[in-house]
């Protein structure tokens, strides 16, 4: 079919068109309405090597770099959604596999930053959990990575908990 077998079928069928055209808008205009918010908090955290030794300020940080990536991993892990639970008392409306799915860490390349993204369908919720993973990072961390009862690596917050009070999904206007 080349452009002007469409032009013809469109004009040929145009009332068909428009109300194909109607349907899916008020179709998709009906889903927008009917789903449930998201709601997202961000933390970004800076990691800094806290090794006392004869290492130079240079080989702490590519030691640090190294270690951010596989520190997604424990953002994201069933030992951080535990604790998280225990702490903020929301075992009775959540389990770990649905912790786990609300939330998502990235670590960028070459750098010392940690981004942990926490989405939920309660506003407080999701900064309530992003308050706890703040304050069970370093703990987590400390247990598994303790070399002499202390952490190699401490994390600050330096950005967040930070509650985005308008939806991220769906996004209406669009």
């Amino acid at each position: 079919m080349e452009l002007r077998d469409y032009v013809h079928a469109v004009r040929r069928y145009w009332k068909m068109t428009i109300v194909v055209v109607l349907v899916c808008i008020e179709a998709a205009a009906i889903l927008t309405l009917r789903a449930d918010r998201i709601y997202e908090t961000t933390i970004t955290f800076f990691a800094s090597a806290s090794v006392e030794s004869d290492d130079s300020a240079l080989e702490d940080d590519e030691f640090t770099q190294r270690r951010v990536a596989s520190y997604v991993g424990v953002v994201e892990s069933e030992l951080m959604a535990e604790r998280v639970l225990e702490s903020t008392g929301l075992e009775d409306e959540m389990d770990v596999r649905t912790l786990l799915q609300r939330v998502s860490a990235t670590a960028g390349t070459e750098t010392v930053l940690l981004d942990v993204t926490v989405v939920d369908t309660s506003d407080a919720r999701s900064l309530q959990i992003a308050e706890a993973i703040v304050a069970e990072l370093d703990g987590v961390v400390e247990d598994l990575d303790a070399t002499d009862g202390q952490s190699e690596v401490d994390f600050t917050p330096i950005s967040g908990p930070t509650l985005n009070p308008d939806p991220v999904s769906p996004r209406r206007t669009l």
